[in-house]
């Protein structure tokens, strides 16, 4: 079992598309390849939130958000479509503190690597 490291995750919509690399070091403090793993992040409304995620990356998507596993990290690319899809605020009652979980696949063994608040900068909305 893998305990998650909790890092904030912060989407720049006018960045097009927002690219973010998640890195894991080995022990020797050398970087741990990610080629080859299947890895998936998901947007929620808040932790646990059930139901469809605001947001979903994948390591097996070619196009939109998607996850791209490397010898350098796992880069996450959200596009601005997306990010702008993503709701503002939740249902009513419901609590609104958006966070992700980044599951990787490694040895047939799916772990949350990282998990943490998400902010979405906005930038300037004509």
């Amino acid at each position: 079992m893998i305990t998650p490291m909790t890092a904030p995750l912060v989407l720049r919509r006018n960045d097009n598309p927002c690219r973010v690399t998640f890195v894991v070091e080995n022990e020797d403090g050398s970087v741990k390849d990610m080629s080859g793993l299947s890895a998936k992040l998901h947007i929620r409304q808040y932790p646990g939130a059930p139901g469809d995620p605001w947001l979903e990356a994948l390591s097996t998507d070619v196009s939109g958000s998607r996850l791209i596993p490397s010898a350098d990290g796992i880069e996450a690319i959200f596009t601005k479509l997306e990010i702008d899809a993503m709701p503002v605020s939740g249902k009513a009652g419901e609590p609104v503190f958006p966070c992700y979980d980044l599951l990787v696949t490694e040895a047939g063994d799916e772990n949350a690597w990282f998990e943490g608040p998400v902010t979405v900068n906005r930038g300037v909305v004509p």
